[in-house]
């Protein structure tokens, strides 16, 4: 297994660590106009939280924090490592 491999494990378990900390407000997202400074519910929001670790990630290795398309694809790995870990 190789190191980005590693991260990409590691980011999946936080990432289900914090789906089941039953942190959030299910069914958020029906009323999300994608407007997050203006939001008073950013801490009830699974996706919200999921941003911040982007950002910090991004942060922590360099990274542009505009970059969208480095961002859809580090979540299609997410995605990927998901399924592979049948969930």
């Amino acid at each position: 297994m190789n190191k980005q491999s590693d991260s990409i494990d590691h980011e999946v378990g936080e990432l289900l660590k914090l789906a089941k900390s039953k942190k959030f407000k299910s069914g958020i997202y029906n009323f999300c106009d994608r407007w997050c400074e203006k939001c008073k519910d950013t801490e009830k929001c699974f996706l919200y939280a999921q941003e911040i670790q982007g950002r910090v990630r991004n942060i922590m290795k360099g990274k542009d924090n505009n970059d969208w398309l480095e961002e859809v694809k580090h979540n299609f790995e997410i995605t990927k490592r998901l399924i592979e870990r049948d969930l």
